[in-house]
C-alpha cells in the first residue's frame, strides 16, 4: 500500500510532480472525449473588484477643506476587464480599467497640464511594455535579481 502511495504516475518526470502525486493522489483524468492536445482547457480566472467608496478619487486643492468648488480634479473607475493565460508554470492575467478623470474649478488653470501628462504617459506605457516584450525574448531576469540582492543588502544594513 504505502509503496504504491510512493510510485508517481507515468507521466510524472521531475521531484515536484512525485510529491504532489504522493501528498494529494494522482492527477484528475480529463474524461472529456472531444478534448485534443491542442483544446484548451477551462481556466479560473479571477474578478477584479473594486471596493465601495474605492472607485472614485477627489483631490482639493491644497490648504482648504474639501468641497465642490476646492475641487482640482476628480479619477473615477468605471469599467475593469481581464484576460488570464496560462504561460508555462505561471498564470499571466492582464487587467484593464477604463475610467474618466474630470477637472474642477479650482483644477481650471492646468488643463494643459492635463492633457500634456496623459499624452506622455500613454507614450511612456507603451514604449515601457514595447521595450520589456524585447527584454524578454533575448535575455532573462539576472539583472533584476542582482538589482534586487543589491538594494536588498543595501536596504538591510542601512535600516539595521
Amino acid at each position: 500500500m504505502l509503496h504504491a502511495a510512493l510510485i508517481a504516475p507515468a507521466s510524472a518526470q521531475d521531484f515536484t510532480d512525485k510529491m504532489k502525486s504522493w501528498l494529494f493522489g494522482p492527477p484528475a483524468v480529463d474524461n472529456n472525449p472531444n478534448a485534443g492536445p491542442n483544446t484548451p482547457k477551462e481556466i479560473d480566472c479571477p474578478g477584479v473588484e473594486v471596493r465601495n467608496g474605492a472607485a472614485t478619487l477627489s483631490i482639493a486643492a491644497p490648504g482648504v477643506e474639501a468641497g465642490p468648488m476646492t475641487t482640482r480634479y476628480q479619477v473615477t473607475i468605471g469599467d475593469t476587464a481581464r484576460e488570464c493565460a496560462p504561460l508555462g508554470g505561471v498564470m499571466t492575467m492582464k487587467v484593464g480599467v477604463q475610467g474618466r478623470v474630470l477637472l474642477g474649478p479650482a483644477g481650471a488653470h492646468i488643463h494643459g497640464q492635463a492633457v500634456l501628462g496623459v499624452i506622455v504617459c500613454g507614450i511612456a506605457a507603451y514604449l515601457s511594455v514595447r521595450f520589456l516584450v524585447r527584454w524578454f525574448q533575448t535575455r532573462t531576469l539576472t539583472p533584476f535579481a542582482i538589482y534586487c540582492l543589491a538594494f536588498g543588502a543595501l536596504s538591510i544594513i542601512r535600516f539595521l
